[in-house]
């Protein structure tokens, strides 16, 4: 089983999703952001979900958290046509730093 740790900021309020035949869950986007050897500023985006509802109020935008749970990746093509890749994030623990 593969996990993945990341520690970053909410980009925005989570949502909470509600789809037919689904439970519901909460939908947000976290950003890691690191320096390279040149000292750029390079962010990562990472697009999580959890079923624990009760989170939403404290999901806002700007929070740092500590997420850890199952990634899973997929491709998509961006505005310019350029391929990219789409790091998802099944939460199985969120902690408010």
């Amino acid at each position: 089983m593969q996990n993945l740790t990341i520690i970053g900021n909410l980009g925005d309020d989570a949502k909470q999703v509600d789809l037919k035949d689904w439970k519901p869950f909460l939908a947000f986007s976290v950003a890691c952001t690191r320096k390279n050897k040149a000292g750029e500023s390079l962010t990562q985006w990472y697009n999580c979900r959890t079923s624990n509802l009760a989170l939403l109020e404290h999901l806002t935008k700007g929070k740092k958290l500590h997420i850890s749970g199952r990634p899973d990746f997929s491709t998509f093509t961006d505005k310019d046509g350029e391929a990219k890749v789409s790091v998802n994030i099944s939460v199985d623990r969120i902690d408010l730093i």
